[in-house]
């Protein structure tokens, strides 16, 4: 079985419209959403959108590679 992926040093933020952005982000749930939708990203990209509840918990595991920051 898999550990959490919580941990202390994590900065969490807990505020309506606080957001993470990354190439890969991992989540962790009590009650994963089983009807991803699929959005049209670009002609040639699709995108996924979907809900988690209950303790729902997103770490950043892999920053963006082709954005810079300033």
């Amino acid at each position: 079985m898999s550990h959490s992926i919580r941990r202390k040093e994590h900065k969490v933020n807990r505020n309506h419209g606080d957001a993470i952005e990354g190439d890969i982000i991992l989540i962790e749930c009590r009650k994963p959403c089983n009807n991803w939708q699929s959005i049209r990203g670009s002609q040639q990209h699709n995108y996924f959108m979907g809900t988690v509840r209950k303790n729902a918990y997103a770490v950043v595991s892999k920053t963006f590679t082709n954005v810079k920051s300033n």
